[in-house]
């Protein structure tokens, strides 16, 4: 039997506010996984003793929103998906890393 894959090709044109807007989340959602890469430094932590209580993607994200308002007023400019979606993949780089799967997450 021959399987057959079927692609589709999609070319985005945005116009120049469309292109900033798309920019600008970049942007955001890189100082956003930068930002919780120093806040995840909890991980160090909990993993020298865990008895502390074990971070979590929701509980960095949940840091992340109580700080960007004074630290990153930028982030409020865009959808909260660009940084909210940063922080999910840093805490699975630091769960395999931590687990031996990984080598430890820096960027």
């Amino acid at each position: 039997m021959m399987m057959m894959m079927i692609a589709h090709k999609i070319a985005l044109d945005p116009n120049d506010v469309q292109e900033t807007y798309c920019r600008k989340a970049a942007g955001i959602a890189r100082v956003a996984y930068n930002g919780a890469l120093e806040m995840a430094k909890q991980y160090d932590a909990w993993n020298v003793d865990p008895f502390l209580p074990q971070p979590s993607d929701a509980a960095l994200r949940r840091q992340l929103n109580t700080i960007k308002e004074d630290r990153f007023s930028c982030m409020l400019e865009v959808t909260k998906n660009a940084p909210q979606t940063e922080v999910i993949p840093l805490t699975k780089e630091y769960k395999n890393f931590f687990t031996g799967q990984a080598e430890y997450p820096t960027r």
